[in-house]
């Protein structure tokens, strides 16, 4: 797994999270369920851990495609990266660093959040 990420630019350091990750102690299949599977049992073990926005940080910078991460199917996952690339786009535009603006859209996407 380390060479993969490390030809990406994603070092060991950047990992440091997964050591507090809930899915650890779960069966890995949970997170990666077969097309005809529901991935509820996954998002739920997502939804009370304790390094979420790290792991979903990780999916999106290493652009992973399959599986459950940070509470995110891959379907969400995809919207979410076509989301943050053009919100990126704006960010450059108005001047304003990419992490705000990736904050600004979670904050949308959060039940209760802005409409």
């Amino acid at each position: 797994m380390t060479g993969p990420i490390r030809l990406m630019g994603i070092g060991a350091a950047a990992l440091e999270w997964s050591a507090d990750a809930l899915c650890a102690q779960t069966d890995p299949e949970v997170f990666f369920p077969k097309v005809s599977e529901d991935p509820a049992a996954a998002v739920a073990v997502c939804r009370k851990c304790p390094v979420r926005q790290e792991c979903l940080d990780y999916a999106i910078a290493a652009r992973e495609q399959h599986g459950v991460w940070g509470g995110h199917t891959e379907n969400e996952l995809r919207r979410l990266r076509a989301e943050l690339g053009s919100i990126g786009l704006a960010a450059d535009a108005m001047g304003i660093t990419r992490r705000a603006a990736q904050s600004a859209l979670e904050r949308h996407h959060r039940p209760g959040g802005a409409a």
